[in-house]
């Protein structure tokens, strides 16, 4: 996609909220059984990239510790610092749609909260089948160990 044609989306898109869900569906979401826990991020509330790269983040250790990802806790609103319409953005990179899929209600209850991807490892095995919504709310610090396999 030509960078000056995402600018020109953005630019045309509405703002509007979110309609929340309980868990992504998006296929990028399901990579697992759908019993298993799905990991939560919180939404960052500075620029589109910082954002954006905590969701795909996300997406990538739920996969690697055999979760889904249930999308974004929000906490900020649709437009970034920077000014650019971030729901917008969301369905530019993954699709029609998207912006109601990724984000959770403000009032989602979470079975487990974890202060950083080490904890979550260290207690992964011990989660249940029970398709419980689990909390972190930044990825930061994924590579703290980066011999951890996939699950």
């Amino acid at each position: 996609t030509n960078p000056a044609d995402l600018k020109q989306c953005l630019a045309k898109a509405p703002m509007r909220r979110p309609q929340v869900t309980t868990g992504c569906r998006l296929p990028v979401c399901t990579l697992h059984d759908l019993a298993r826990p799905w990991l939560v991020v919180r939404e960052h509330t500075d620029g589109a990239g910082h954002r954006l790269r905590n969701i795909i983040d996300g997406i990538a250790v739920a996969n690697r510790n055999g979760l889904n990802f249930g999308g974004v806790f929000p906490v900020a609103g649709a437009v970034t610092e920077h000014g650019h319409n971030f729901h917008a953005l969301l369905d530019g990179f993954f699709g029609t749609g998207a912006e109601a899929e990724i984000f959770v209600s403000k009032d989602t209850n979470f079975s487990r909260k974890f202060k950083s991807v080490r904890e979550l490892e260290e207690q992964v095995d011990h989660m249940k089948n029970d398709s419980s919504l689990v909390l972190l709310p930044s990825t930061s610090g994924w590579w703290y160990n980066r011999k951890v396999p996939m699950r």
